[in-house]
C-alpha cells in the first residue's frame, strides 16, 4: 500500500512511521510519501525517520519518499493522511492571542480560536480533496487537520464517504476510564461502550462489562476518578450531575472563566510555546544525524507535558500513558487496516450522522417496515452533519454503530416494585381516538433532579404539557400525529427539553396496528434525561434507573 501524508513535515509524523515499522501495523505500508510546502520542515522530519530506521532491523519500515508537489504526492496513493496547518504556528498564535486579548477563549480547536483555524484550514483542504478526486479517486482520506469535525464535514460534499475524521481524544477517554473502572476492552471492539457528540465535544455515557454498566460506580468513586485526567479535570459534583464523563475539551465550555484566566496567566499561549520550541528544534533535527530521533523524542515529551496545562493545578503532571504516545496514529492505522481489508474494527471516528438499518415487520428489529431505514446517530442533528461516534470500519467505509440500548425501549418493563406490566390494548391494537370519551392520559416524568413535575393530566385530549421551574428544569410537551381517515400508523411524540442545559429529547411511540408497537427513545446519553411513562401501562425506560408509571 502507498500512504501519502499531506503535512509530511509535521511534528507527529515519526509516530506514524514508528507504528508502521514494528508491532501490529508493520508491513501494512510499502511506501510512505511525505508531502509538505516547507522544505526545511520536510528535511528535518526525514532526518528523524532516518535516525529511527537505524534502530530497527534493516528494511523493517516502509520506504520513504519526500516530495514538494501535491500532484506527484497523490499519484498512485491508496490512502491519504492529512495533517496540515495553513498559516503555520504563526497563524495559530494569532488565533489564540487575538481572542485572549479580547477576553475570549483562544484555543486551537474551540471558541473563537477554533473558528479562525477552521476558516483558514477548510479552503486548502477542499483543494486537496479536489486533487484527490482527480489523481487518486479510489483513495481514502483520513483527516487529522483541525478542527477535525468541521474540516471533515466540509469535505464530505467532495469525497462523500471516502473521508473520515480522526481524533484520539475520545478513544483516549474510553481507555483511561476503562482502566480506572477495571473494565477490559477487547482490542478492535467497542462492545458496551456508549459515546457520542461532536469532535472535542462528546460524552462517555456507558461502560459495560459482563452486562453491567461500570460507569455509575466509577463516577461515585473519587479515588478512582483521581487516577486519570478527565476524572481530575472535572469536579465530582459536575460528573455526578451529568451522569457521564465529558471529553477533556469540554473543560473549555464547562469552566470557560477558569480556562481563559489560566491561559492569560501563563504569559504565553500554547501556540506561542510550540512556535518557540519548533523554531529552535527543526534546524537542530536536520543536523543531528543519528541523534535526531532521540532529540525529537525529548521534545515530544516536553510538548505533551504542556498539553492542557491551564486545566491542571500547580505541580500536577500528565499520565505516563499519555506521555508515552501511541494515540492518534494507532486510531488512524487501525482504520486504514480495516478499510484495506485487514478485518473489521470498531473505532470512535468522525463521520456522517446517519445509521443505516434493515427494517422489519416487527418491533424487535427496531424497524417499522420492510427495507432499510436511515436514522441519526446523534438525534437532533441533520444527517449531513459530521459527528464523533463509535463506528464499524470495513472496506465499505466507516458506519456509525446503532446504539440500541440508548435508542430502543421494551414494550413491557419491570417496574420499581419488581412486578411486570402488561399493556392494556383497545380492540384491534389501535390507539384510542383523541375524542373518545373517558380517556385519561397520564404522563409522568422522573429526572436526575429527583423531581416530579406537574405532568399528570386527566382529559379527553392527548395534549399534555409541563412547565420548568427552579426545582426541576425539565419541560415536556406531547402531541399525537394521525393521518386523517387512513387506517395506518398513529404516532405520539413526547418532546423533552432541559431549560438550563439546552438539550432535548424525543420519545416516539408508534402503534402499527394488529397489536404491534414500535417504541424508540432518541436523544440523551445516560444521566442526561428523564424516564417517562404514560397511558395504557406502557413504560418507556430512559437513561435513569427509576421508572415512572402511567395507567389508564
Amino acid at each position: 500500500m502507498r500512504l501519502t501524508i499531506a503535512g509530511g513535515g509535521g511534528f507527529r509524523v515519526p509516530l506514524v512511521y514508528r507504528a508502521l515499522s514494528a508491532g501490529p501495523f508493520a508491513g501494512l505500508v510499502r511506501e510512505l510519501v511525505l508531502y509538505d510546502v516547507d522544505p526545511a520542515r520536510l528535511a528535518a522530519i526525514e532526518a528523524v525517520l532516518a535516525s529511527l530506521a537505524r534502530q530497527g532491523p534493516p528494511g523493517s519500515g516502509p520506504q520513504i519518499r519526500a516530495v514538494s508537489s501535491l500532484p506527484e504526492a497523490l499519484d498512485g496513493a491508496d490512502m491519504v493522511f492529512a495533517a496540515i496547518r495553513p498559516g503555520g504556528t504563526a497563524g495559530r498564535t494569532a488565533d489564540e492571542r487575538i481572542a485572549l486579548d479580547l477576553g475570549l477563549l483562544g484555543q486551537e480547536t474551540t471558541g473563537a480560536g477554533g473558528i479562525s483555524y477552521a476558516l483558514r484550514s477548510i479552503p486548502p483542504m477542499l483543494r486537496l480533496a479536489e486533487e484527490m478526486r482527480s489523481r487518486c479517486p479510489g483513495a481514502w482520506l483520513l483527516n487529522f487537520t483541525n478542527p477535525a469535525g468541521m474540516v471533515t464535514e466540509a469535505l464530505v460534499p467532495v469525497l462523500g464517504p471516502k473521508v473520515i475524521g480522526i481524533c484520539d481524544s475520545a478513544s483516549g477517554l474510553v481507555h483511561r476510564a476503562a482502566r480506572a473502572a477495571g473494565v477490559a476492552l477487547p482490542e478492535g471492539t467497542l462492545d458496551g461502550v456508549g459515546y457520542y457528540g461532536l469532535n472535542h465535544l462528546g460524552w462517555l455515557y456507558r461502560l459495560e462489562a459482563g452486562g453491567r454498566d461500570a460507569l455509575p460506580a466509577l463516577l461515585a468513586n473519587p479515588a478512582a476518578l483521581s487516577e486519570f485526567e478527565e476524572g481530575r479535570l472535572f469536579s465530582p459534583g459536575l460528573l455526578a450531575s451529568l451522569g457521564c464523563l465529558p471529553n477533556e475539551y469540554l473543560f473549555y465550555y464547562y469552566d470557560t472563566v477558569r480556562a481563559v484566566a489560566g491561559m492569560r496567566a501563563a504569559g504565553q499561549t500554547r501556540g506561542e510555546s510550540i512556535a518557540r520550541q519548533q523554531a529552535e528544534l527543526y534546524p537542530r533535527l536536520a543536523a543531528a544525524g543519528a541523534e535526531a530521533f532521540a532529540l525529537w523524542e525529548d521534545a515530544r515529551r516536553s510538548r505533551e507535558e504542556g498539553y492542557l496545562a491551564e486545566a491542571r493545578t500547580s505541580g500536577e503532571r500528565r499520565d505516563e500513558t499519555d506521555l508515552a504516545g501511541g494515540g492518534y496514529e494507532r486510531v488512524a492505522l487501525a482504520a486504514m487496516r480495516a478499510l484495506s481489508g485487514g478485518g473489521a474494527a470498531d473505532l470512535i471516528l468522525n463521520t456522517r450522522n446517519a445509521v443505516t438499518t434493515a427494517g422489519s415487520a416487527g418491533p424487535e428489529a427496531g424497524g417499522a417496515g420492510s427495507g432499510t431505514q436511515v436514522v441519526p446517530a446523534v438525534p437532533g442533528l441533520p444527517a449531513d452533519a459530521v459527528v464523533e461516534v463509535p463506528c464499524r470500519v470495513t472496506p465499505d467505509g466507516a458506519g456509525p454503530v446503532r446504539d440500541r440500548r440508548n435508542w430502543s425501549c421494551c414494550g413491557a418493563s419491570r417496574t420499581s416494585n419488581g412486578s411486570w406490566w402488561r399493556r392494556r390494548r383497545p380492540a384491534g391494537g389501535r390507539l384510542p381516538s383523541p375524542r373518545s370519551p373517558g380517556i385519561r392520559s397520564w404522563i409522568r416524568m422522573t429526572s436526575p433532579e429527583n423531581c416530579w413535575p406537574a405532568m399528570k393530566q386527566r382529559s379527553r385530549s392527548w395534549a399534555v404539557s409541563g412547565t420548568a421551574g427552579r426545582s426541576c428544569p425539565w419541560a415536556l410537551t406531547a402531541r399525537q400525529h394521525q393521518r386523517p381517515a387512513v387506517p395506518g400508523p398513529e404516532t405520539l411524540q413526547l418532546s423533552v427539553h432541559h431549560v438550563q442545559a439546552h438539550v432535548a429529547q424525543l420519545w416516539v411511540v408508534e402503534r402499527l396496528g394488529n397489536g404491534r408497537e414500535h417504541l424508540e427513545a432518541h436523544g440523551f446519553p445516560r444521566g442526561h434525561g428523564p424516564d417517562i411513562a404514560f397511558h395504557d401501562g406502557v413504560e418507556l425506560h430512559g437513561p435513569e434507573t427509576g421508572v415512572a408509571r402511567g395507567v389508564e
